[in-house]
């Protein structure tokens, strides 16, 4: 090779390590553990960084994005700018991680520092995710209240963990999406909540155009328990639970069958309204929404099963007790059990229009998941509560042992 040729492939050389280095997403350090957790230890420590679905990827985070952010800071190959718990194992096997089961992990003594610990619900839409520290520590991002922090080792029903494979192709060329957000995740970890976020603007306008006798998409049972507290023949006094984090709460209301759109009938922090001036024995629904403040938006917390009321006066009756065969539950992992379940009302000329039968709500849906019939099957070791409740929102509670 003469002199003019390896001087210009020098120059060729110098000018493809430039590209790689200044070239956005190509991510080339070497992977290292130690460096995700210690770039997630001091997001911790420092009070400029904050919990939010919204400004996910820096200077805020939520708990998935935090711990993508974490390991491509460490040297992985992991997306940087899009990701969350939905696409979670996938995006960090591709990455050299390995997914373990939580059955096959056991406990807590049997996990590694760097170890990511992780939950998903993909019917009730819920995540959550953190990096095992060792010593019986965590860190991630919890929540808006709780924000980005370093905290004692908790046992969540977690359904298993990622763990980094030593030798793997880890490095190379981060994925990147620039600031999009292929998903959210709602910190299901320490809050009440369950659900994927929804800015409230965006729920608001599904359920103002619903009119159809149903549910809105992601809505719940058990965390809001929506229910009829007391009617009389022109008013009806719904209430509903606390939710954790909530910074007030929504109620949406309309005649059934009406072909009507729901309205707003009250937006503030009490757990109880009164809609009067209502036409006696005739049926009403509503749905209610705990919201919050996330960077300036509200967003939505948790969004009601759609219940059916009934004025009295007239031939709409109201469910008024539900019996159920068992009150608690002790099943294997594996076996089932059916939950059956009846309903009683009306009375006199009244009678239960059906617009929902008897359903059924499990808490922990990891722990034990429960059909339309009632028919309950035990998933993994834990405690959970199974929720039967009729269509005014009158419920019972089943604990459930899964040893």
């Amino acid at each position: 090779m003469n002199k003019r040729k390896g001087i210009q492939v020098f120059k060729g050389v110098v000018l493809a390590a430039a590209m790689l280095i200044f070239l956005p997403g190509i991510n080339l350090k070497a992977a290292s553990i130690e460096t995700a957790i210690s770039w997630a230890v001091g997001v911790a420590g420092d009070d400029s960084h904050g919990y939010s679905t919204i400004e996910r990827w820096g200077p805020h985070y939520d708990c998935s994005s935090f711990v993508y952010t974490a390991f491509y800071q460490g040297g992985f190959n992991v997306p940087f700018g899009s990701g969350y718990t939905g696409t979670q194992i996938a995006d960090f096997t591709k990455a050299g991680f390995i997914w373990i089961p939580w059955d096959q992990v056991g406990d807590m003594t049997n996990l590694k520092r760097g170890d990511i610990l992780f939950f998903r619900d993909d019917v009730q839409e819920i995540g959550h995710t953190e990096i095992y520290l060792g010593n019986r520590e965590n860190v991630g991002a919890s929540s808006i209240n709780k924000g980005i922090l370093v905290k004692n080792y908790y046992d969540y029903p977690w359904d298993g963990i990622l763990r980094y494979q030593e030798g793997s192709a880890a490095t190379g060329a981060g994925q990147t999406a620039g600031a999009g957000n292929s998903g959210t995740d709602s910190g299901a970890g320490d809050q009440s909540s369950g659900e994927k976020y929804q800015t409230l603007d965006h729920q608001e306008k599904i359920i103002r155009e619903q009119k159809a006798e149903n549910d809105v998409k992601g809505a719940g049972f058990h965390i809001l328990c929506a229910r009829l507290k007391k009617s009389s023949g022109n008013s009806n006094t719904i209430a509903w639970n606390k939710v954790k984090g909530a910074a007030g709460y929504i109620l949406y209301g309309s005649r059934c069958g009406s072909g009507g759109h729901f309205r707003k009938l009250y937006e503030g922090k009490k757990r109880s309204f009164v809609h009067s001036k209502l036409k006696k024995g005739t049926y009403y629904k509503y749905i209610i929404i705990a919201c919050k403040k996330d960077a300036g938006k509200k967003i939505v917390l948790s969004t009601s099963k759609t219940i059916y009321v009934a004025t009295r006066g007239g031939r709409a009756g109201n469910p008024t007790k539900i019996k159920v065969n068992k009150s608690k539950i002790s099943l294997k992992k594996n076996k089932t059990f059916i939950i059956r379940a009846r309903q009683a009302g009306g009375g006199g000329k009244s009678k239960i229009s059906h617009y929902r039968r008897l359903c059924f709500e499990s808490d922990h849906p990891k722990i034990a998941k429960i059909n339309s019939s009632g028919k309950v099957r035990g998933l993994k070791k834990g405690n959970c509560r199974i929720y039967v409740y009729a269509q005014n929102g009158l419920y019972k509670v089943i604990k459930v042992k899964i040893k």
